[in-house]
Parts: C-alpha cells; structure tokens; sequence
C-alpha cells in the first residue's frame, strides 16, 4: 500500500497530464451516466473521500471505512468505464491486493460536484 501510494504522490507532483475538455465530461456522461450520478452522490454525501473499490456484493469485503463502493452487480461493464476514467486521467488505479482500488483526481471531483444547473 505504501508503494501505490508513493507512486500517486510521485505521478501527481510530476505534472501528470489531465484533461479539462468540457467535451470529454459531455461524452462521459453520454455513456455512464448511472455511475457517475452514484458517484456525485456519494461525493455530496462524502466530499473529502477520495479512494474506491468495485466489489460483488456477495463478497466479503472488510472496509477500512474511508473507501466508497461500487458494485459490479449495479453496472453493467463498471470495470470497463472506471478504465476510461483512468484513460481520461480523472481517476488513478492505486489497487494493492485483489480487490481493485482507485482514487478519484481532483478534476472529475470538481466536475462531479458541480451545480447540475451551471452544466
């Protein structure tokens, strides 16, 4: 876990690239819009989490209790649109065992958080 995380910091301080297209959202919420919206949710309800995990429900999974969750039995493809987010550089993959783990970047955060009516 130590080594993920040194590497999230190492990649954020070295100026990683992220996108501020507006077309780019646009397109996201064309094709994932459930999740995003579960997402906002859970940003409004939690807005200093930062770090996830996609789960099945029927695992066992003992939380550390700062993650939030996302379900593969609630998103058709969620591993597929959480690795497009990552292609966008809107979230990292900072997975250390079996269960895949990510962080949300600052960006998709701010865009999540948004008015719904400024957009």
């Amino acid at each position: 876990m130590a080594e993920s995380l040194a590497l999230f910091e190492v990649e954020n301080r070295s100026g990683a690239k992220q996108t501020s297209n507006f077309g780019v959202f646009w397109k996201l919420e064309n094709r994932m819009s459930v999740l995003l919206n579960e997402m906002r949710q859970d940003l409004l309800q939690y807005p200093l989490k930062r770090e996830f995990v996609l789960l099945k429900r029927s695992w066992t999974y003992w939380a550390a209790g700062h993650e939030l969750c996302y379900y593969y039995d609630d998103h058709d493809d969620l591993e597929g649109m959480v690795n497009i987010l990552c292609n966008y550089n809107l979230v990292r993959d900072v997975t250390f065992n079996n269960v895949k783990r990510y962080i949300f970047l600052e960006e998709l955060v701010d865009h999540l958080s948004q008015d719904r009516t400024e957009v």
